[in-house]
């Protein structure tokens, strides 16, 4: 199998682009699962609630509000306003800090900056010999400096147009 770091890095990219797009869709995720509760609870046979023990509950749960006491003049501070509805609640304290998490965590793992260090990894698969330009190597070139602190981006081209020569011989 091959792979190409520079495609994986656009996909993430895409991915990300989709998730924030899917975290403005709740109302379809909402309607998604109503559907699937309401299919595992009209499963007679397969899903049989007493050998299973459990029944999937068709709606939220709605929790009593719990009421602060305000001092005169005081605004009430902490409280949400959609507390009264469990679905808005769902969406604003479950719903959208999970994606929020998971979008966080994508975009730090795969930040725009490396995307210049993928770049230049993909020119070291065989298929990418042929394709060296100028101005690349510069980012993987910070890196091997930890090595080798005489290396230089331009080094790095010419050896990789060297072993592009002699590829047939060496494969």
């Amino acid at each position: 199998m091959q792979l190409d770091l520079l495609i994986v890095h656009r996909m993430v990219g895409q991915l990300v682009d989709n998730m924030q797009k899917k975290r403005d869709d709740f109302q379809v995720c909402y309607d998604s699962a109503a559907e699937i509760v309401q299919w595992a609870n009209d499963q007679p046979g397969q899903l049989s609630k007493t050998d299973v023990g459990l029944v999937v509950k068709e709606s939220l749960p709605v929790r009593r509000q719990r009421r602060r006491k305000s001092m005169a003049g005081e605004l009430p501070m902490g409280e949400v306003s959609s507390a009264s509805d469990p679905v808005k609640k769902y969406r604003v304290e479950v719903y959208s800090r999970v994606l929020d998490h998971i979008l966080s965590s994508i975009k730090q793992r795969f930040d725009k900056t490396s995307s210049t260090l993928y770049a230049d990894l993909s020119l070291l698969h065989p298929r990418n010999f042929g394709q060296v330009p100028s101005g690349t190597m510069e980012e993987l070139c910070k890196y091997l400096l930890r090595f080798d602190n005489s290396i230089t981006a331009g080094q790095l081209r010419k050896e990789l147009q060297n072993i592009r020569n002699l590829w047939l011989i060496l494969k």
